[in-house]
């Protein structure tokens, strides 16, 4: 992740020395369960996983533990300039270290100056305080190359672990992102990939529009919801802002049948963003006017978002490669 670029190898064996490494902190106003999942997510990786100017590409598939090889390819957004870096996880110890091997591949495809990256993650008050180290580096000039560009990756996960208490989810559609729009936006899309495991949607409506809504059922094996969806803004096919509420059968807002200080409402926003492979899709969602005890709930309940929405947008990329197929 160096915004210096370089075409030769560099010395295999540098000497060890304080000079030859490089330690950052950074604390970010997230817990420590997210900020942790943004390193080893490759569908959160993708979203600042590189400097400004270039965007992350993690390989999916393999769990992060020790011995688990990684890797990921940095593009620049004119596409002009591509660099592949890897290594292999040494240790995995959720959410507190993460420790991996690092290099830059050359153009042969052979990792270059191996490096060794320790991170650790401590929580104090709800906030991250997360200290990166990296050793040792070939040159004083690699170490501060580096520097700057894992700081600007840096700004880009304390934009995207959200301040303001947002849960955040993302993932790559091979698909265009027309199609991967109207999966949102039409009852006929929503019925094939909509709602959690083990639930079905039930009676939708649907007036596209802003100020109008989505009400729908979700029936379930131990509950039946309600729920609506009034959008704030539709910028078709790049956006789309909803309020989120639980409601009774009049339409009401009410409290969260199963989770009583749940926020009453939510904001989401859905963005959809072209990219070379397909589609990026990022979902927000943040709580309106919550309480302390409502922001804690809403944010102790991500890892059940993450159960939930998962393998929901993985029925939906089963779904959009039927549709694309026919």
């Amino acid at each position: 992740m160096t915004q210096t670029l370089h075409n030769e190898r560099e010395p295999v064996a540098p000497r060890a020395s304080d000079d030859l490494e490089l330690t950052m902190k950074r604390t970010f106003d997230a817990p420590r369960a997210l900020v942790f999942r943004a390193w080893i997510d490759p569908e959160m990786g993708r979203q600042w996983a590189g400097p400004r100017g270039f965007t992350g590409h993690p390989s999916a598939g393999a769990v992060p533990a020790p011995g688990v090889a990684w890797r990921t390819l940095l593009r620049s957004d004119d596409g002009s300039m591509e660099l592949w870096q890897g290594g292999v996880y040494r240790e995995v110890i959720e959410p507190e270290r993460l420790v991996f091997t690092f290099a830059w591949e050359g153009d042969d495809g052979l990792p270059e100056h191996e490096m060794l990256v320790t991170i650790t993650f401590i929580e104090h008050d709800g906030k991250t305080e997360m200290t990166f180290h990296q050793a040792f580096f070939a040159s004083k000039e690699s170490r501060d190359n580096h520097r700057g560009g894992w700081s600007s990756a840096f700004d880009r996960l304390e934009d995207l672990v959200a301040p303001d208490g947002s849960y955040v989810i993302t993932r790559l559609f091979a698909a265009p992102r027309e199609l991967v729009f109207d999966a949102w936006t039409h009852i006929e899309h929503l019925a094939k990939w909509f709602g959690p495991p083990g639930y079905d949607l039930v009676n939708p409506t649907l007036e596209l529009r802003p100020g109008g809504h989505f009400r729908y059922g979700l029936s379930g094996p131990d509950s039946n919801l309600s729920c609506t969806w009034t959008f704030r803004e539709i910028v078709r096919p790049e956006r789309l802002a909803l309020i989120v509420a639980f409601t009774d059968a009049a339409g009401a807002s009410v409290r969260h049948p199963m989770q009583p200080n749940w926020p009453l409402l939510t904001d989401s926003v859905v963005t959809f963003e072209d990219r070379l492979d397909g589609t990026l899709l990022v979902l927000r969602k943040t709580p309106i006017d919550a309480t302390d005890a409502e922001m804690a709930a809403f944010v102790a309940s991500f890892e059940g978002m993450n159960g939930g929405w998962t393998p929901a947008f993985e029925k939906l990329e089963r779904y959009l490669k039927t549709v694309a197929s026919s």
